[in-house]
């Protein structure tokens, strides 16, 4: 667990552009205008580095890259489906009550009352907002909480976040 929290996946190879070895680039930071910031991603591992040359934004969530050494479409086909990550100590610290989503991953997710219900896997987005999935420490499948503030009213820094469960979620495994 610890090893994802220093390697923020940022963007992934989705298919190459044009024969010159450009790649287009699926993002998933806030901005696609600040690729530029970001001057080397690595693999998930930290032990491959890709060195952006030049880069532009396509259109919504995708951008147009050039890395050193790739330098012909087949080049950048081999790219396709490459995981670009920024090592975490690149971000910049957050103070008050702002949080990178990364860093509830693997917090431990209790109710109202304090009763663990489990821990946080996942923040997902389907589309309809953020989701939150929490792995529950029976085992049992995972509950999907929408992540708002009605239903994760508190986020204590690095412990633990306060989950109201919807009821339809909290009788769904009750026998009737």
């Amino acid at each position: 667990m610890e090893k994802s929290r220093q390697n923020i996946l940022m963007g992934v190879v989705t298919r190459a552009h044009g024969i010159r070895g450009d790649v287009v680039v699926k993002w998933f930071g806030d901005d696609v205008e600040t690729v530029s910031s970001y001057e080397m991603f690595q693999d998930e591992h930290g032990t491959q580095e890709y060195r952006v040359t030049r880069a532009r934004p396509l259109k919504g969530d995708t951008f147009v890259a050039h890395f050193a050494g790739v330098d012909s479409r087949t080049d950048a086909e081999a790219m396709r489906g490459t995981s670009l990550f920024v090592d975490r100590a690149l971000f910049p610290q957050i103070e008050g009550d702002a949080f990178y989503v990364v860093d509830l991953i693997g917090l431990k997710a209790i109710d109202d009352s304090g009763q663990t219900i489990g821990r946080v896997s996942g923040i997902h987005n389907f589309g309809a907002g953020d989701v939150i999935e929490i792995a529950p420490d029976d085992g049992n499948a995972s509950i999907m909480v929408p992540f708002t503030h009605d239903f994760v009213p508190e986020i204590e820094d690095g412990q633990h976040i306060v989950v109201v469960v919807p009821e339809e979620i909290e009788t769904e495994g009750a026998p009737s």
